[in-house]
């Protein structure tokens, strides 16, 4: 890796001075004040530290968020927002967003393989079946296993390595990946040791128990299943989840999910917590009226995701929809602290000194309080580019009291996962329908969706199962990073991508009379097979030196 070489040079760059300058022989060259392996893991508590710094791994630059907006769920706002290229399909193997996800997952992999190779360096109580030995190691492999399966996901042919390598010279012998199978069937295997050795609750949720290891072996299961083209592996996601399933509590209610003390819900399995000096800077996805910059956007892709409760209302058209939309995404006609979100140019009038919705027009029936300015582009009331571009704006998990100290939780696994997982698996797999639908009918009532599910099927999915419980994956974990894994997957990826991005539903007058216009935010360029797999990072490339190649296409 990079970091060998750099090293490497700085020692010759360092010798080569010390000779030139006369320096004597008796000066002590070792470096003094570094931290080693070899120094460092004499007890219990040092391997603890050590825990907290890979769970520290889970905090950077809220990634998830950023994932949504590149795929058909979202779009990345601003053109000097990481990942804006590649939201547009314009990415390289110099962007800065799969750069950046490539470094820092293999500095995550790192501290957890640190922890693993090193966990016998202390003499435990209880040897090899001490307690706190095999829960820690299993906290470990399990963390790695996270980062692993997401650049699996994102770049295919990574480098796979479980002891980390010492030196330049070991550095030279890591090998590039290009048969993806041994990678799962490692992990998997791996997290199945983890287990065992974690307890059955966690000490809080923000540390793993045998849950949330247990999900993510669901998880990379299903993601094998597809990536593999081999649908064998939904026997471990069946495993899994029947185990999960059978011990999940009552699901929380969906509106309190991603709000402060979301932790605290039953169905939270995993989460990571905000404090005073780890902040979670989330007005980056607040609306600009709240002095939020809107840097990811939901497109009318996702806002039509969520299917109509009742008949749709042509001019109100985000009337009557599944309720999770409302608790995920602000649309023309909500609230925002007390006030009408409101994105529809020329909607509204003056009042009293504050702004109402235009009796006259669509949203005029809604009197009962104030529109917030400043989020309709071309209105005013702040920067332009600060506005959402699709005209909708990300709800779940900002919509605190305040835009830039907010501290909720963000959650990594939550049990309605486990649901859906089984569900798909179960069609998947022509295991039990009835247990399918029964699964997915506990997700949607909780959420208050009523809908009949065959009647869903019929007249919504083409007569598709499948195709509904994807769409449920899609609209229950919207904004929480799993979309574009999923589209790849489900080998949906090409058709999903291609579709023109759209944005608010609005009417405008013209001389042929009130005409609903659709915005378009912007245009992609065409998805090829090429972006199914990011590319590898250049500079990763370069400092390999003909060890790592790049994918195909790119």
């Amino acid at each position: 890796m990079k970091r060998y070489k750099k090293a490497w040079l700085y020692g010759a760059l360092c010798l080569t001075m010390g000779l030139t300058s006369g320096c004597e022989s008796n000066i002590n060259l070792e470096p003094q004040g570094i931290i080693t392996a070899e120094g460092y893991f004499k007890s219990q508590d040092d391997f603890e530290k050590a825990l907290n710094g890979l769970y520290d791994r889970f905090h950077y630059d809220n990634y998830p968020f950023w994932m949504d907006g590149v795929t058909d769920n979202g779009l990345i706002n601003q053109s000097w927002n990481w990942g804006y290229d590649l939201s547009l399909g314009n990415g390289s193997s110099t962007s800065s967003f799969s750069t950046d996800k490539w470094k820092r997952s293999y500095i995550s992999i790192q501290r957890a393989n640190n922890i693993i190779t090193n966990i016998d360096r202390y003499q435990w109580p209880g040897g090899e079946s001490d307690a706190n030995r095999n829960r820690i190691l299993g906290e470990a492999k399990t963390v790695r296993a996270f980062f692993y399966l997401d650049l699996l996901g994102s770049f295919g042919r990574i480098q796979f390595y479980t002891v980390n390598p010492a030196s330049v010279a070991e550095s030279k012998t890591l090998k590039q990946v290009e048969d993806l199978k041994p990678v799962y069937d490692f992990l998997l295997n791996d997290l199945k040791e983890a287990i065992a050795g974690l307890p059955e609750k966690a000490a809080h949720k923000f540390k793993i128990g045998k849950p949330a290891a247990r999900l993510l072996r669901a998880r990379m299961a299903a993601y094998a299943a597809g990536y593999l083209k081999d649908k064998n592996y939904y026997s471990t996601t069946l495993e899994e989840t029947a185990l999960l399933v059978s011990s999940a509590p009552k699901l929380g209610d969906y509106n309190n999910l991603f709000i402060d003390g979301c932790e605290k819900i039953d169905e939270v399995i995993l989460a990571k917590g905000y404090t005073i000096d780890k902040k979670n800077g989330w007005g980056n996805w607040y609306n600009q009226s709240i002095n939020g910059y809107c840097v990811t956007v939901p497109t009318k892709s996702m806002v039509d995701a969520y299917e109509y409760m009742q008949p749709r209302d042509e001019k109100l058209p985000y009337l009557h929809k599944d309720p999770r939309l409302y608790a995920s995404i602000y649309v023309p006609g909500m609230k925002l602290r007390d006030r009408y979100y409101n994105t529809i140019p020329n909607n509204i009038v003056t009042k009293d000194g504050k702004s109402y919705f235009d009796p006259a027009q669509e949203y005029g029936a809604l009197q009962d309080a104030p529109v917030s300015v400043g989020d309709a582009l071309g209105e005013g009331g702040g920067s332009e580019w600060n506005k959402t571009c699709s005209g909708f704006t990300w709800k779940k998990y900002c919509q605190g009291l305040e835009t830039w100290t907010t501290f909720n939780s963000f959650i990594i696994f939550r049990y309605a996962e486990a649901y859906l997982l089984r569900a798909e698996a179960l069609v998947e797999t022509n295991g039990d329908i009835t247990e399918a639908k029964g699964l997915v009918k506990t997700i949607r009532d909780r959420a208050g969706n009523t809908n009949d599910i065959d009647e869903a099927v019929k007249n919504l999915y083409g007569g598709s199962l499948l195709d509904l419980i994807r769409n449920e994956a899609r609209v229950e974990f919207a904004h929480e990073g799993m979309r574009f894994f999923d589209i790849r997957r489900w080998n949906t990826f090409l058709e999903v991508m291609n579709k023109p991005i759209g944005g608010i539903e609005y009417y405008v007058d013209t001389d042929k009379g009130r005409v609903k216009k659709v915005l378009v935010p912007a245009v992609r360029t065409t998805y090829t097979m090429k972006d199914f797999w990011w590319p590898i990072p250049q500079e990763e490339i370069d400092v390999n030196e003909g060890r790592l190649t790049q994918n195909k296409d790119w």
